[in-house]
């Protein structure tokens, strides 16, 4: 263990790190470990089919004797399909990370909008900016437009409060509040910022633009997308494309596995039928030219390379390497950029993908791991998660900077999230296309930009379909 962890870095954070070998659903091993004198508690999914993961999810939620206050339990689960075991394990009292859905979640919106995975990889990262909870007294009874211009190192993301539910204090958000919503005495700001402590003055005015723009478009699923390799992630996927997805979406599956093997296994996984999707399969090892003799590559608007450890020779990332660079010789013969994600398993990868025309890279470990350990610090994020990354629901999305403000017109910040105000949008940041699509999360409110079409706004946004 104490080598694994050094060759993955940890000894260089500030923590101090204690090894304990041991089974964590056996009662006597958790109290060598004192977990009762622990702040939070996280359970990690090790083995294929959670089993051990929701006997000890048993264990510390029907135990009464904590010596104090309980301490936050987290728990991650594998795979979908005993999620809905493992909350009735949980007892309402732990909270409950199911990596499958929350990295199909992240793939699909990244699908939606490209670029996103930049985004998400800051908000996740110890680094840069992330989302904390805050009481301000001065921003009692200001509505949220004037809070907006009032905090100059931080972003107003919505709102928290707590409330009575079977007998439990339970914490409850609203993100994306109207400009006009006033913050009651008992609410908490939910903030995007660098960090703490966060400051507040009244602003002298409220700033207004007048290159504002109206109206502008929305994301949407591409017509045609194509997932290449298989994961238990998959079933997962397909539910939450379809969710997302227009009557008619075709989704074309590469894999290895024959067609009626890959029927029946979605259809003994599926939760639901797909109502929008028309799926395709094609069996094929994507790192071969064979595989690619009956796939028109330029005929799809986005390609998911997922995270395929059935490749025993090889780890997951690897094979996803060769696949890119497959598809980066397609490209150059059919003159072709077709919007690519890729999903790895180590962030010590990520600089292997360099220049294969990857436009968004989803390291799934470092997401599922990130919002365990922010839980486990700031209980009051769990809602706040959900809501982001639900169907239907307020979501960050990029959209167009010539939707907000005059093309090729000089921009501040505060100019931007005034046009996003009008829209009942929460402007976040840009992504700028001059600079490598450079993202700017909560950036400077001096600095000024000439936006073109080809830059993004980042809002925090209703989900609308077309």
């Amino acid at each position: 263990m104490q080598e694994q962890l050094r060759v993955a870095g940890i000894q260089r954070e500030n923590i101090k790190v204690i090894l304990r070998s041991g089974t964590p659903s056996n009662h006597g091993e958790l109290d060598r470990v004192a977990v009762d004198q622990a702040a939070s508690v996280i359970m990690l999914a090790t083995d294929a089919d959670d089993s051990e993961t929701i006997k000890t999810m048993v264990l510390l939620t029907v135990r009464q004797d904590w010596p104090g206050k309980p301490p936050v339990l987290m728990s991650e689960i594998a795979l979908e399909q005993n999620y809905e075991l493992a909350k009735i394990a949980a007892r309402n009292r732990l909270h409950i990370i199911s990596s499958s859905r929350v990295i199909s979640k992240v793939i699909v919106q990244t699908v939606r909008n490209p670029g996103l995975a930049a985004v998400y990889s800051e908000i996740f990262s110890p680094d840069g900016n992330s989302i904390h909870v805050l009481g301000i007294p001065e921003c009692t009874d200001r509505p949220i437009a004037e809070i907006a211009y009032g905090l100059t190192d931080a972003i107003p993301l919505g709102i928290t409060w707590d409330e009575q539910r079977d007998d439990r204090i339970r914490h409850a958000a609203g993100l994306n509040p109207e400009p006009d919503y006033e913050v009651a005495d008992d609410e908490r700001l939910v903030l995007l910022t660098r960090g703490l402590p966060v400051t507040f003055s009244m602003p002298d005015r409220i700033p207004e633009s007048r290159t504002v723009r109206e109206g502008g478009s929305v994301p949407h699923v591409p017509a045609r997308v194509l997932l290449i390799g298989w994961s238990d992630i998959l079933y997962d996927l397909l539910q939450e494309l379809d969710a997302h997805a227009l009557l008619g979406t075709e989704v074309t599956v590469l894999s290895n596995i024959k067609q009626d093997e890959v029927q029946q296994r979605i259809e003994s996984h599926q939760v639901n039928d797909l109502k929008n999707l028309t799926l395709v399969f094609h069996e094929g090892d994507g790192v071969m030219q064979a595989a690619w003799e009956d796939i028109e590559l330029s005929s799809f608007q986005s390609i998911v390379v997922l995270a395929d450890a059935s490749d025993e020779q090889g780890d997951a990332d690897t094979r996803t390497l060769r696949i890119l660079l497959r598809l980066s010789d397609l490209r150059k013969q059919h003159d072709n950029r077709t919007h690519t994600v890729a999903e790895l398993l180590d962030e010590n990868n990520r600089a292997l993908l360099t220049d294969l025309g990857v436009d968004d890279v989803i390291v799934s470990p470092e997401i599922v791991s990130a919002q365990l350990a922010q839980i486990a610090r700031q209980e009051v994020l769990a809602p706040i998660y959900r809501e982001l990354l639900s169907a239907g629901g307020v979501e960050i999305s990029l959209r167009s900077a010539v939707d907000y403000v005059q093309a090729d017109s000089d921009c501040t910040f505060n100019e931007l999230v005034y046009a996003g105000q009008q829209k009942m949008e929460i402007v976040l940041g840009l992504r700028l296309e001059q600079q490598d699509g450079e993202v700017l999360l909560n950036p400077s409110r001096r600095t000024r930009w000439r936006l073109g079409e080809n830059d993004k706004v980042i809002v925090l946004a209703q989900q609308v379909y077309q």
